[in-house]
């Protein structure tokens, strides 16, 4: 029953302005079904994507990636926590190794299944300002994990929220999730 349903969801999705099926996108309808009906989950995407413009993740020449990749690093993570980005930039570790996931799936291949409906919610009220602020506490929170990490240990660090010693880091995402 549930494949039916996603199935169906993502048949419908594709359609939506004709951006077709991209992978990522299931996660948000899966994350969405796991909480709601097929008609609600079709009108909370289709309404994320207006709000978001977010039609823009899933083009072929990732460019829609790209710019909010840009946007946060470059802007918001260089203004906000000009340490985190000084860091990450001496390792030479490109943006687009780091956060794309948290755009394309809109967060819902990282955080945790309960915390979705609060990300959707959050991303609906504020839109994309509200991701990057949460992004930016996740990575505040591990920052002390790959301070004096090499370029490989951080970007594990960062993906996987795991220490060096391999034991996963407490993340409490109520508190990185607030609007």
């Amino acid at each position: 029953k549930g494949y039916d349903q996603l199935k169906r969801l993502l048949q419908a999705v594709s359609t939506f302005r004709d951006i077709g099926y991209v992978q990522g996108m299931n996660y948000i309808a899966a994350s969405l079904l796991w909480h709601c009906d097929e008609d609600v989950s079709y009108h909370i995407i289709i309404h994320l994507f207006d709000r978001l413009e977010a039609q823009s993740n899933y083009l072929n020449d990732l460019s829609g990636i790209q710019q909010h990749t840009d946007n946060f690093y470059h802007g918001y993570l260089k203004t906000n926590s000009g340490e985190i980005y000084a860091n990450i930039q001496e390792k030479e570790i490109l943006p687009l190794m780091l956060f794309p996931e948290w755009f394309v799936t809109i967060t819902t291949s990282i955080i945790p299944l309960e915390h979705h409906i609060q990300v959707f919610y959050n991303m609906l009220q504020s839109g994309w300002p509200f991701l990057y602020k949460a992004l930016q506490r996740y990575l505040r929170l591990l920052y002390p994990y790959f301070k004096d990490e090499d370029f490989g240990s951080t970007v594990l660090i960062i993906k996987n929220a795991k220490g060096d010693d391999g034991r996963m880091i407490d993340v409490n995402w109520s508190a990185i999730l607030e609007n």
